[in-house]
C-alpha cells in the first residue's frame, strides 16, 4: 500500500472535505432536517476521504453498519455521480487512519496504540470484505 499512496493522491480531484464525515456527525432535528455538525476539520482534500471515512466509522461504530453504509453509497451515487473500488477506499481509509494521529499530535503510548489497532484493522480483509458487500 506504501507503494501505490502516492500515485492514489496524485489522481484525486482535490475540493472541500469535512474532515471527520461520519454518522456521529449529523443531528435529526424535530421536524425532520438533517444537520452535518463539526467542523473544525474542514480542509482541501479529496472526496473519496470523506466516503472512506464515513464507511470506516459506520463500520466500527454503528450496530448494523452494512445497512446504513449501503444507503449512504447508494444515496451517496445518485447524487454525486461517483465509484471507488473497495480497494481504493480501503487505500484512502489507510491514509487517513495513518495522518490523523499526526495531526492531533497524540504523544501518550496507548492512544498511539489505540490508533494502530484501527490502521490494522482498516488494512484487514475483514474490512475490505465488508466494503466489497456494497
Amino acid at each position: 500500500i506504501d507503494d501505490i499512496i502516492p500515485s492514489f493522491l496524485d489522481q484525486e480531484i482535490s475540493g472541500l472535505t469535512h474532515g471527520d464525515f461520519g454518522p456521529q456527525q449529523f443531528i435529526l432535528d424535530n421536524s425532520g432536517r438533517l444537520f452535518l455538525i463539526d467542523w473544525e476539520d474542514v480542509h482541501r482534500g479529496r472526496q473519496i476521504e470523506d466516503i472512506a471515512w464515513f464507511l470506516w466509522t459506520t463500520y466500527k461504530n454503528v450496530q448494523d453498519p452494512l445497512e446504513l453504509s449501503a444507503q449512504f453509497q447508494n444515496g451517496y451515487k445518485q447524487k454525486m455521480h461517483w465509484s471507488f473500488t473497495p480497494i481504493r477506499l480501503q487505500i484512502a481509509t489507510d491514509i487517513k487512519i495513518r495522518v490523523l494521529p499526526q495531526f492531533a499530535e497524540m504523544p501518550h503510548k496507548d492512544i498511539k496504540e489505540a490508533w494502530a489497532k484501527r490502521l490494522e484493522e482498516s488494512l484487514s480483509n475483514k474490512f475490505l470484505d465488508f466494503l466489497k458487500q456494497l
